[in-house]
């Protein structure tokens, strides 16, 4: 039943809860929409970044690099974030 300028208690709790269904959902495609716009920015950006031609080429009659043996050796090295040593 319409009245007009007074609604009981079930009328507002109803009221209530829908619109906080209908705000939560709205937040939450904003939400998605959001993060789905960063992550098509990110994906340009690698590309952009992969696309880009390497300043270093092989020469066209370079041979085959074959490795049979890595590893990597480090003899006397210091790091330090001051320049006292």
């Amino acid at each position: 039943m319409l009245k007009i300028g007074k609604i009981d208690t079930t009328e507002f709790i109803f009221t209530s809860t829908l619109f906080m269904t209908i705000s939560y959902t709205v937040i939450e495609l904003s939400w998605v929409y959001n993060n789905i716009s960063k992550l098509l920015g990110k994906m340009g950006s690698a590309l952009d970044v992969l696309s880009v031609e390497h300043g270093i080429t092989d020469k066209p009659e370079a041979k085959k690099l074959t490795i049979k043996k890595t590893t990597i050796k480090f003899e006397n090295v210091t790091f330090s974030y001051d320049n006292k040593k």
